[in-house]
């Protein structure tokens, strides 16, 4: 069971922080463009869409190493 929750934790912990490097690497340089341009473009939406679709990710992903990660400790 130890094995299982450690791969939990790193799959876990994988998918939150690759997400969130996805969003500020990626999209946020995408919106930002937009918004320094002064015209509406699609980035801002982009951004707006990609967030709101992580977000249950994320916390999932959050809950999970909590768990995983007292049941560790």
């Amino acid at each position: 069971m130890y094995q299982a929750a450690v791969v939990i934790h790193v799959i876990s912990a994988i998918t939150w922080l690759g997400g969130m490097l996805f969003l500020v690497m990626v999209m946020l340089p995408l919106a930002r463009r937009d918004m320094a341009s002064g015209q509406p473009g699609p980035g801002l939406e982009m951004l707006r869409d990609a967030a709101n679709r992580f977000l249950p990710v994320a916390w999932a992903s959050m809950i999970l190493l909590a768990v995983t990660g007292a049941y560790r400790a």
